[in-house]
């Protein structure tokens, strides 16, 4: 319905106010849709002690700003820096790679938190949720952020048109930058639920402050350079970030590399072969894309496989195939947490 009104007012030369008036629409819907489902209205009462969660509420509200100022902040940069014929061009590539960030690290991130949270007093299992949901999280995200970073020319000019090529190169900065960032979030995830609320913060504005330098220093050589200089905000915080996490957990660098070894290794396949198909197909861009889709499934899929059998068994080893099977119950698991 959302989109309908917001067609509907744009044919009649509302211009960008029509999108507004989409996204109003279809959020107020979604909820007297979930007031209507749910069949519960919060009442004006107070029944708890608000100094009892002060300290959580502040430091989860303060890493959420600062989680906000690094997705944003990186636009506003570029327009300061570089114009708004660049600002265009980033904004596409980002539209492209944040919707796997969006549809795929947001949703398992709505499961992390009451999943670790329930586990937190029970040190094994949380090493096995946190493994699990991150190698299902790069599982999933890995083949869609390659895949657009590999073939970005050809995927932007059948879609786009030629004259957004110049965004092409923005692409794969913008790829490696998510990938990092899920990693990031889900950590802060488990600082929170292990009461280590000090953390996340702090690393948010280690990050925003090394981005905003990077992006200073490198915006002379271009919209590349300064969605590279991103990235590497992301890259440099993530060693940090990471062994908190493991610290924290009580879990070995061996198990965690271990259990990853069968997703990077399928994603390391999956580049080489997508990398290869770019490089010296003549042929049309479509035809590309849709071969590039069944050889990079079986170049993706086929590593995994081997290294799942190898690794099966072994400690912190796991098959990666079998994550999707356990969505159900990570999904049981987070309700019942809940």
């Amino acid at each position: 319905l959302g989109g309908m009104l917001g067609i509907a007012l744009a044919y009649r030369g509302w211009g960008a106010m029509s999108l507004v008036v989409q996204q109003v629409m279809a959020a107020g819907l979604a909820l007297l849709l979930v007031v209507l489902q749910s069949g519960w209205l919060p009442s004006l009462a107070w029944r708890a002690r608000p100094s009892r969660y002060w300290h959580d509420v502040r430091q989860v509200s303060v890493s959420g700003i600062l989680s906000f100022a690094n997705s944003n902040g990186d636009s506003l940069l570029v327009s300061i820096f570089l114009g708004p014929y660049a600002t265009g061009l980033y904004n596409l590539a980002k539209r492209l790679t944040s919707a796997v960030y969006l549809v795929i690290t947001a949703s398992l991130l709505r499961v992390s938190l009451p999943v670790f949270a329930a586990a937190s007093g029970k040190p094994e299992q949380l090493r096995q949720a946190y493994l699990q949901l991150l190698a299902m999280m790069l599982f999933l995200m890995l083949p869609m952020l390659l895949f657009q970073a590999a073939l970005a020319e050809p995927l932007v000019a059948t879609v786009f048109g030629q004259k957004w090529l110049p965004a092409s190169s923005t692409i794969a900065a913008l790829a490696l930058l998510y990938c990092l960032s899920s990693v990031a979030e889900l950590n802060n995830y488990v600082l929170f639920a292990l009461g280590h609320s000090r953390w996340p913060p702090l690393l948010g504005i280690l990050q925003l402050s090394l981005a905003v330098i990077l992006a200073a220093c490198f915006s002379q050589y271009g919209l590349l350079a300064m969605s590279l200089s991103f990235a590497a905000a992301y890259l440099l915080m993530l060693p940090w970030s990471q062994h908190l996490t493991c610290k924290a957990m009580d879990l070995p660098w061996t198990a965690f590399l271990v259990a990853l070894q069968p997703v990077l290794a399928g994603a390391a396949a999956l580049l080489l072969t997508l990398y290869a198909m770019a490089r010296w197909w003549q042929g049309s861009a479509i035809v590309l894309l849709v071969l590039a889709l069944f050889a990079g499934a079986i170049a993706y899929l086929l590593p995994m496989l081997l290294l799942g059998r190898a690794l099966r068994g072994t400690a912190g080893g796991f098959d990666p195939l079998s994550l999707l099977r356990q969505l159900r119950n990570l999904k049981h698991r987070g309700a019942a947490a809940d």
